[in-house]
């Protein structure tokens, strides 16, 4: 199994992971036979759980950027025509308005049977965020091609790669090959 780390980008509280859940977890996987020892795993395990430390002060700092970009947008619209001044002033304050750097993401690889899925099913199972999807890769791709394809019947002269970017569905995204 090979492990390549790489870049994935409020007031609501946001419960933290329990502390060790993947590794704990994974413990109950070892002991259960569900998976044998195997160092790349341990490996993984670890580099999960760090992720997954990040993850609450991301979504919560992602929440907050959402509010931050709603109140503004909201202060434009009342904000009348004739104050120009004012109006200026709110869009600067839009575009300096930026989102909270992501954790780096982590790609997993290698052959089969080595345990992927069943890591990334824990990882996903321990992950306490409200907003998280766990899809296999071909229902990925179905899904952004689906949605290019709308896209492309409603807006023919329109980049829909650029709309895609925006979907906020889910703060963490866990996306299976077989």
């Amino acid at each position: 199994m090979r492990i390549r780390r790489g870049n994935a980008a409020g007031r609501r509280r946001i419960p933290a992971p329990k502390p060790h859940a993947m590794e704990r977890m994974y413990q109950q996987a070892l002991s259960a036979g569900r998976l044998l020892p195997d160092a790349a795993q341990l490996r993984l395990v670890g580099m999960l759980s760090q992720l997954q430390g990040k993850l609450p002060a991301f979504a919560a700092s992602l929440e907050q950027h959402r509010a931050e970009l709603s109140a503004l947008q909201r202060q434009i619209q009342t904000v009348p025509s004739k104050d120009e001044g004012r109006l200026q002033q709110l869009h600067q304050k839009l575009e300096e308005l930026r989102p909270p750097r992501k954790p780096k993401g982590i790609y997993i690889h290698g052959g089969v049977g080595t345990g992927k899925t069943q890591l990334m099913d824990l990882f996903f199972e321990s992950t306490q965020l409200a907003k998280k999807r766990r899809v296999h890769l071909h229902d990925f791709m179905v899904d952004v091609h689906s949605r290019i394809h709308a896209w492309k019947q409603a807006e023919p002269e329109e980049e829909p790669l650029l709309d895609m970017k925006e979907e906020k569905e889910a703060e963490v995204r866990c996306s299976l090959r077989s």
